[in-house]
């Protein structure tokens, strides 16, 4: 997999800053043969503010961080699928949503990894509710997760309060509990809440985030990344579905005996009645 930590931690990083690390990451191919100048046209930022940033991630020019970029460099399947897309025979279609979602599904993919997987079905399945905290679009793929989940047996609820309202499911959290996240976008302060009084209160959080520099892990975090496009782009939802249709299909090999009873129970009752309300 084509990849590159950088091991500084978000909240040191200007806003600038940050659209160059998320430039970086989502175009770490490319980095290593882009000019300085290139990429300050691109995001419209002064060449000496990526030479400073270079030298705030710990190098002392942009040519040695790029050295660096490419020594870590490998290719990997997800690449090799994405150039099988770029030599084919696109035209004007190159442009079109539909490839990009193609790229970012590619890009959710060279991201994920099976332990990240595995220690999100454990945190859901031991928790003993969750709480699905979502704002705005992201309310979409929360409650496409939580209607899934729900076929589980599990005790889950999907949160879109503010205000007061907010601070009362906060006070109903618990340990026992789990906290799931969308951290989409410019993080709505509620969702930063949230996260905040989870660590504080150590309840476990599993986070999706669409930018690099919030899908870093932590410890009492898991965290999915979803590539959405950079921060100018048309964001749609297809590779959050996607890797949410991931993890319930790889969460239902691993159900105890007792929910895939209640799945066995579900499709008899909807079988017993499928000639008064057609499935």
């Amino acid at each position: 997999m084509a990849t590159h930590t950088f091991t500084i931690p978000k909240d040191s990083l200007t806003k600038s800053q940050l659209v160059i690390l998320e430039y970086i990451y989502s175009n770490i191919e490319m980095i290593p043969f882009l000019t300085i100048t290139e990429i300050s046209n691109e995001l419209g930022i002064s060449d000496a503010t990526i030479t400073r940033f270079s030298k705030k991630v710990g190098y002392p020019s942009f040519k040695e961080m790029k050295m660096a970029i490419l020594s870590d460099i490998q290719v990997s399947p997800a690449k090799k699928l994405q150039n099988s897309f770029e030599e084919g025979d696109l035209n004007a279609k190159d442009n079109l949503l539909i490839f990009k979602e193609i790229q970012h599904l590619i890009e959710t993919v060279s991201h994920l990894d099976m332990q990240t997987l595995n220690q999100a079905i454990h945190l859901l399945l031991k928790a003993k509710k969750i709480y699905v905290f979502a704002k705005g679009a992201a309310k979409s793929p929360a409650d496409l997760l939580v209607f899934r989940l729900n076929r589980f047996d599990l005790d889950i609820q999907l949160v879109t309060a503010s205000g007061s309202e907010l601070f009362e499911k906060l006070n109903n959290l618990s340990q026992e509990d789990a906290i799931v996240l969308f951290r989409f976008g410019s993080v709505p302060r509620e969702i930063k809440l949230v996260e905040d009084y989870g660590k504080k209160i150590k309840v476990p959080i599993l986070s999706f985030a669409d930018r690099h520099y919030n899908s870093t892990s932590e410890e009492g975090i898991t965290t999915f990344f979803v590539a959405r496009g950079l921060p100018d782009d048309y964001h749609s939802m297809t590779s959050v579905v996607a890797l949410i249709d991931t993890l319930i299909v790889e969460m239902a090999k691993q159900m105890p005996e007792e929910i895939k009873q209640h799945l066995e129970n579900l499709f008899s009752l909807k079988e017993s009645y499928k000639h008064n309300v057609p499935r």
